[in-house]
């Protein structure tokens, strides 16, 4: 009788993490949980462990990637068979959608004086998160002069603390309107005598 060789291939194991959906709060969040295909289960008396999952705070579409180990009792101990496994995951996916952000922007009417006017004011602001703040812009913003009519398409920006946060939201304005209108000249001409 001559030895042979044993071979023992690695148990496959296919395993999706978990999928949800949420709208920018500026909070972060994960997405616990998982399933393991039933075609490819575990070996009896082994459990797979998740032991960390990403957090995502801001506005995007994330994998949910997952720390993991794969392990079994043996004499009162928990040891980890990880590496008897050829494991695929497939990351579900964290979506974090943009938050409605809604104001309305100033307007003027002004008679025609040959100076610049603008209206930097932003009234019915909704949708802020409670822990954030907005500003106006206070450099770009639309200016009138001569005769005329514009749109007031003042932007706003959101922060949270120091650091700007507006990607986050979706803006959906009211704009105003500014206007110059012409101012009235009158002419007196004099009489001729004949």
């Amino acid at each position: 009788v001559f030895p042979g060789n044993v071979t023992i291939n690695k148990r496959e194991l296919k395993v999706v993490t978990a999928s949800d959906t949420f709208t920018y709060d500026g909070e972060a969040h994960s997405v616990e949980g998982f399933t393991i295909d039933e075609t490819t289960p575990l070996a009896e008396g082994q459990e797979f462990v998740a032991s960390g999952y990403g957090r995502f705070t801001h506005a995007g579409e994330y994998e949910n990637e997952i720390t993991f180990d794969v392990t079994s009792t043996e004499n009162s101990e928990t040891v980890s068979t990880k590496n008897n496994y050829e494991i695929t995951v497939t990351a579900g996916t964290v979506a974090i959608n943009h938050r409605d952000l809604y104001y309305t922007t100033g307007s003027g009417q002004w008679v025609y004086d040959g100076e610049e006017h603008f209206n930097v004011n932003i009234e019915n602001v909704s949708g802020v998160v409670a822990s954030e703040h907005f500003e106006g812009e206070n450099s770009n913003f639309p200016k009138i002069t001569d005769v005329g009519e514009v749109q007031n398409t003042l932007g706003l920006r959101i922060y949270h603390g120091a650091y700007e946060v507006t990607k986050n939201y979706n803006a959906i304005p009211t704009f105003g309107t500014l206007k110059v209108t012409p101012r009235s000249i009158k002419v007196l001409t004099s009489s001729a005598e004949k």
